[in-house]
């Protein structure tokens, strides 16, 4: 069966043509590109982050944060002072310093 696809195939392109049919797949490419690219920002810019889930495409949600650089050390000090860290870390973070007792002497 593969002599047979083989043979039934058009014979690839050599020279000149070989080169604009490249180069055509390059346009398309690009073009394929620019499109997905386009409707990925049709999707939008968002103002709150509840309507990412409503658009089907997605989008864009630029959430506001204070950069803080803060250290481990840092947070075990704060903690050893009886001091909460809850809002100098994330959510997330905060929760498994409380779940698993991190930064917390075991003495």
């Amino acid at each position: 069966p593969w002599r047979t696809i083989i043979r039934s195939a058009a014979p690839a392109p050599r020279g000149p043509q070989a080169f604009e049919m490249l180069e055509s797949l390059g346009k398309e490419r690009e073009a394929q590109r620019q499109r997905a690219e386009a409707a990925w920002w049709r999707g939008g810019v968002f103002n709150n982050p509840e309507q990412l889930a409503t658009s089907p495409a997605g989008g864009v949600y630029f959430h506001r944060v204070t950069a803080l650089e803060i250290a481990s050390t840092r947070l075990r000090q704060l903690i050893a002072q009886g001091h909460s860290v809850r809002y100098l870390v994330p959510d997330a973070v905060w929760r498994l310093i409380q779940e698993e007792h991190w930064y917390q002497s075991h003495g």
